[in-house]
């Protein structure tokens, strides 16, 4: 994502590695229930808060090739099995 908003011109890569905002969950509310448009900068913190927060528990299954509701179920056999 970072190379694609470079490579568009909207966000230089000094820019990318700088947190313009402390609360980008708050932006992301923001836009969701109608307010403001955001700056190239703030889309960048929340696609970054994202990704931070949701993308790495399905990137470690696929990496492993094992979905992840495998590996729920299979843990709780066997911690059924120990009761």
């Amino acid at each position: 994502m970072r190379t694609l908003l470079e490579s568009l011109g909207v966000i230089s890569s000094q820019t990318s590695e700088i947190v313009s905002s402390s609360s980008p969950w708050f932006l992301a509310a923001t836009v969701l229930t109608g307010g403001k448009k955001l700056a190239w900068k703030e889309l960048w913190d929340v696609l970054r808060w994202y990704a931070h927060n949701r993308g790495y528990d399905g990137n470690r299954a696929w990496a492993a090739n094992v979905s992840l509701e495998q590996e729920d179920d299979t843990e709780k056999v066997e911690n059924a099995e120990l009761f």
